[in-house]
């Protein structure tokens, strides 16, 4: 406990993750307690604060704004991200063996172990547009690398950084970082030469992860149904489905209150 309060006391989502892994860890010295002597499990004994909500939401405007500061690898990506409604690993470490004529197959790599769900995604007009400009870049990029592994020569990645390599989480989250920063700055110029007060806390709080549930509520307001939204999201079930769609719901009450009865009346 005072490890995770010490080094992460400002970091609650950090600090839930790390006492997870010390639970897995303290989980196998019980399981194997006649080497290690541990007989219970420390973690099962310490409750932590939950962290706050993340407080990310993508819109148009946001969309859009992304969309002009970042690089055109960065804008393919949030592209694609959008239009096949899947988390920003499986278009990182989108395939060629993944396209087929007319559609795209997707196989979640974090269900993959699981429920093994999958999905194919019908090709676009403009998906075949982002698909083909990153062919023609990974085309480019791949001159600059003087070794490609055997795996990647026969089944290529579709994003490459700009030394030729496939982009890590890292890399990619540092791109989307840049840009993000470059979009507030440029949002609160606006609105100083306006004279609204700043807007820019929005974009600044922004993830990859929020391009998912925004895509998703498009799909819910262009009028498909959840159980057509948890196909597409490749789901397991469609609770799982409304928790992305309640990010983006306008939550408000249409019922109306009149004065409660006098007594007597």
């Amino acid at each position: 406990l005072r490890f995770l309060n010490n080094k992460f006391a400002a970091r609650r989502t950090a600090r839930q993750a790390y006492k997870a892994r010390l639970s897995t860890f303290f989980s196998w010295c019980v399981l194997n307690s006649r080497l290690t002597g541990v007989k219970v499990n420390q973690c099962q004994a310490i409750r932590l604060p939950q962290p706050p909500k993340r407080k990310g939401r993508m819109n148009a405007s946001v969309y859009w704004a992304l969309h002009e500061a970042l690089p055109e690898i960065g804008r393919l990506f949030l592209g694609l991200c959008y239009a096949s409604r899947q988390r920003p690993t499986e278009i990182r470490l989108l395939r060629e063996s993944a396209l087929r004529t007319d559609r795209i197959r997707f196989e979640p790599t974090k269900t993959r172990k699981s429920s093994a769900e999958y999905v194919e995604i019908v090709r676009s007009p403009w998906i075949n547009t982002m698909l083909e400009r990153l062919r023609e870049l990974r085309a480019e990029r791949l001159t600059r690398r003087k070794v490609i592994a055997l795996d990647q020569q026969r089944d290529p990645f579709l994003l490459l950084s700009k030394d030729g390599t496939p982009f890590t989480t890292f890399g990619l989250n540092t791109v989307w970082r840049r840009a993000r920063e470059r979009a507030a700055k440029e949002e609160a110029r606006r609105a100083l030469e306006a004279g609204r007060n700043d807007a820019s806390a929005a974009l600044l709080s922004v993830t990859t992860r929020d391009i998912r549930p925004f895509s998703l509520s498009q799909m819910e307001r262009d009028g498909y149904s959840v159980e057509a939204i948890r196909e597409a999201a490749a789901h397991t079930s469609v609770g799982m489905t409304e928790q992305y769609l309640n990010q983006h719901r306008e939550r408000f009450s249409v019922a109306v209150l009149t004065p409660p009865a006098k007594p007597g009346t």
